[in-house]
């Protein structure tokens, strides 16, 4: 069964953003940025196809029985190495932030596929999950931008400063759709957060930064409070973001 059956045109959006995930895994953000864009752009011109009501316009298909569901999760960096030499090498790796005294940044993406289900499927979760996936989509946007800019960090500062732009915006508007389609997860807060700051920090808006990593810290404290840290592989990035700009050194053993 095809999930164009279901989704006119959205399986696309998925294959595009794969696509722009593995091209900003390859630090190809030029490739990756187009093929975000082109996703984005896909999604939209399904969630425009309505009807009278406002459901959104789907075809039916007789043999059906099951219906095709989008799900996310962000991207795994590749596992070349055991389990325990990719735990000392990312230990290894924030060290290295803690004594250069830079911010983390969080650079997954988040990847988009087709998970079928047997209950049929309502209106308003499509139109939800495909609000989603474009919050989804203006994320990696940002985060194409975000690493784009960081290239150009020591050799074009105006052009770093464009970029970062590019990404504050995007940043913004894919935490102001989740939050307003109460889509935001607690992976999401945190990357948002997290990159929002570091960006406010690189363009030179302290107030904003540390806004951004408080609100990070909220979110960290809610995490070791539901005992939900070992979900999260980058809980130590966070930590040590939040580390750098919010908490004062003699507090951060206490709040590990």
């Amino acid at each position: 069964m095809s999930a164009t059956t279901f989704y006119p045109c959205a399986d696309s959006a998925v294959h595009m953003n794969l696509r722009g995930v593995q091209h900003l895994e390859a630090n190809r953000f030029l490739e990756a940025i187009t093929e975000f864009s082109r996703a984005l752009t896909t999604v939209k011109t399904v969630l425009s196809q309505q009807d009278s009501n406002g459901n959104l316009i789907m075809e039916t298909d007789e043999y059906a029985t099951k219906e095709p569901r989008l799900i996310f999760q962000f991207a795994e960096p590749d596992d070349d190495d055991d389990d325990d030499e990719d735990e000392d090498s990312s230990s290894m790796k924030v060290d290295q932030q803690q004594e250069e005294g830079s911010p983390f940044i969080f650079k997954s993406a988040i990847v988009a596929s087709f998970s079928c289900r047997a209950s049929p499927a309502q209106d308003q979760d499509d139109f939800h999950s495909l609000v989603k996936f474009s919050s989804s989509i203006l994320f990696n946007l940002a985060l194409s931008y975000h690493l784009a800019a960081m290239e150009h960090a020591s050799s074009n500062e105006q052009k770093m400063k464009r970029l970062l732009q590019k990404a504050l915006t995007f940043y913004k508007l894919a935490y102001t759709m989740m939050q307003d389609t109460k889509n935001n997860g607690v992976m999401e807060t945190m990357a948002i957060a997290n990159n929002l700051g570091h960006v406010q920090l690189t363009v030179g808006d302290s107030d904003k930064a540390r806004q951004c990593y408080e609100h990070l810290l909220s979110t960290i404290m809610f995490v070791a409070d539901t005992g939900d840290r070992n979900s999260i592989p980058q809980f130590d990035g966070f930590f040590h973001s939040v580390q750098a700009v919010v908490l004062p050194f003699g507090t951060t053993a206490q709040a590990a």
